[in-house]
């Protein structure tokens, strides 16, 4: 009850400012970056009601005036790095192999709903033997499960309720991933969690031909460079943390897909190991030097927050969606 009501004036607070507020717009392109309330708090200035992280920057101006100085605000462009010699040198094969998907699904839920989430994506264009199963619930439950490549999630890294202020970690589940695949014939590997569900056939065809395309080692969803930014996330980080000299990203922790070998690669660097998954999985990636790029036309399907979802998993299967989350009936429908 006090949480509802906390959620509702934090709400309608929120609405004010943005009503009260002034426009705010990037100092170098004059783009709209929203709505918000800027206010002068003990030598520094409060933000209220952004949605976009900003950069503050210094705002040039033509005429010298000692009594008054601008600060404005940008935004990073979005992360395009080219790929490095380390990654280039670590995904020479010496030979090609056919492409093989294994669907990494995380789930904690009782057996039942469990093997409903497998069985919608068999009807997908996965087998059974192309998905593991990644459970952090129950040893009952994972023992119920019918499903034979599982592995089970001992520690607790995972099992968070702030996620972002316990620094939610999914370290342990790529060394079990990696560990499952190190010696396979799996050459890339599709991530999910349980409330992610399919929508587009043979999906795992659509995340390999955009990764071909788009000559990237990884795919996912809001990739975004938040260093230097007022992104919440980062801003924790440096309070606490020794920040790096090369760029920050951060991106959403389901609908992820990688090449086989970046994923080992980052399941066995733990320089970031400690921060939030969300920074911690593509920061690592970008230092090792692997090209991470975001699926910036399936974003509006795969979101945090099931508010920001613009349609029904009907409307979205008719505007081309690969997958949708987050999907929160317990039992995938008989359509997916």
């Amino acid at each position: 009850m006090l949480t509802g009501l906390l959620k509702l004036l934090r709400s309608l607070f929120l609405s004010a400012a943005r009503l009260l507020g002034s426009e705010i717009r990037d100092c170098r392109t004059g783009d709209l970056l929203g709505k918000g309330l800027l206010v002068p708090w003990r030598g520094k200035i409060l933000v209220i009601g952004l949605d976009e992280a900003v950069v503050p920057v210094p705002v040039p101006q033509g005429r010298i005036t000692y009594w008054k100085q601008e600060i404005g605000f940008t935004r990073h462009a979005e992360p395009n790095f080219p790929r490095s010699e380390p990654a280039i040198s670590l995904l020479a094969g010496p030979e090609q192999v056919p492409d093989r998907v294994l669907l990494v699904l995380l789930d904690h839920r009782e057996s039942r709903f469990v093997e409903s989430s497998i069985l919608a994506w068999t009807r997908h264009g996965f087998s059974q033997e192309d998905i593991f199963l990644v459970f952090g619930g129950s040893e009952k439950d994972h023992m119920e499960v019918r499903h034979l490549h599982k592995g089970m999630l001992a520690g607790s890294g995972h099992r968070t309720r702030d996620h972002t202020r316990e620094a939610q970690s999914y370290r342990e589940v790529f060394d079990l991933v990696a560990d499952w695949v190190r010696d396979s014939t799996f050459t890339h590997i599709l991530f999910v969690e349980y409330d992610q569900i399919p929508v587009a056939p043979l999906v795992a065809d659509k995340y390999l031909t955009r990764l071909r395309d788009l000559d990237a080692d990884i795919l996912c969803c809001h990739l975004h460079r938040i260093d230097g930014t007022t992104n919440p996330h980062f801003l924790g980080l440096a309070a606490r943390a020794t920040l790096p000299q090369h760029p920050i990203l951060s991106m959403l922790g389901t609908g992820h897909f990688w090449k086989q070998k970046a994923w080992l690669a980052v399941a066995g660097e733990r320089a970031f190991s400690d921060w939030y998954l969300e920074l911690d999985i593509p920061t690592t990636a970008l230092k090792l030097g692997f090209r991470i790029l975001g699926l910036t036309d399936q974003e509006k399907f795969v979101t945090n927050i099931p508010e920001k979802l613009p349609c029904t998993l009907s409307e979205a299967a008719a505007q081309g969606a690969w997958t949708y989350h987050p999907f929160k009936t317990p039992v995938a429908p008989a359509d997916t």
